[in-house]
């Protein structure tokens, strides 16, 4: 597997690291990393004491915790994708650590009333949408938009629910969201509903979504669609219409 050897490569980088121990003056250990600036942190978070050494074997471990795994072969045996999930949450513990992650995972699966199935794919997909770019501003304009509460079964609402397919385009998605919302309304006249939008594909070169469903996303749904709906829950979050859904649907045009 193509990840194999970085995660080798980083577990005697970390024993390498652990080598550099030192005591000050004042009697403290300290450190002179290469490769893992947070040698200090990960010795304590890992309990291993001064005394102790950190033989290829033991660095393996933490490695794989810091991976999001339970142990290493757990993590040399696993698919591409939970490898090169594991790999973002090692290169990007300083925001979110890999107990975080697993936490989350956890429950995104235990509150899950639309009995999505968290795939490796779709596992790896949401860590880049709501974690990868959390230090941009882009990514913190989302999160404080949206928000990330777990969204609650509600028998009394009328749920539309729509999968954008790779390569679909802008017009296409958008046309068919605003008619499935539309024909919600025709059949369940006024109820309150809630509209769950998920994406397949549609990457650019960066990994992120392309420009179509960049639009879609980030424009549509939230300016457009968020009024004919009390509940919106998309790739980059849930947000609640706090104003009177809008149950008129006139001709929608992209002139």
């Amino acid at each position: 597997m193509k990840h194999k050897h970085y995660f080798q490569m980083q577990a005697g980088n970390l024993s390498r690291d652990y080598k550099t121990q030192y005591q000050d003056e004042g009697g403290l250990i300290k450190y002179e990393p290469r490769f893992f600036n947070d040698t200090e942190d990960i010795v304590t978070r890992f309990d291993i004491k001064k005394d102790d050494k950190l033989p290829l074997q033991k660095a393996q471990h933490i490695v794989a915790k810091l991976a999001g795994f339970h142990k290493w072969p757990a993590l040399t045996n696993a698919s591409e994708t939970m490898q090169e999930l594991g790999k973002l949450l090692l290169e990007n513990r300083d925001d979110l650590n890999s107990d975080e992650w697993v936490e989350y995972i956890k429950g995104r699966e235990t509150v899950n009333p639309f009995k999505i199935e968290w795939t490796d794919e779709l596992k790896l997909q949401e860590f880049k949408t709501k974690f990868l770019d959390l230090k941009s501003p882009y990514r913190k304009s989302v999160q404080k938009r949206y928000g990330d509460e777990p969204i609650t079964e509600d028998a009394s609402k009328a749920a539309v629910y729509y999968l954008v397919k790779d390569k679909e385009t802008f017009e296409h998605a958008a046309q068919t969201i605003y008619g499935l919302t539309a024909t919600a309304q025709r059949k369940q006249p006024n109820k309150e509903r809630i509209l769950v939008v998920e994406v397949e594909g549609n990457k650019n070169s960066a990994g992120g979504f392309n420009k179509d469903i960049h639009e879609l996303l980030m424009h549509f749904l939230p300016d457009m669609m968020i009024k004919h709906v009390k509940e919106l829950v998309s790739p980059f979050g849930r947000v609640l219409n706090s104003t009177p859904q809008v149950n008129d649907f006139p001709e929608l045009s992209f002139k």
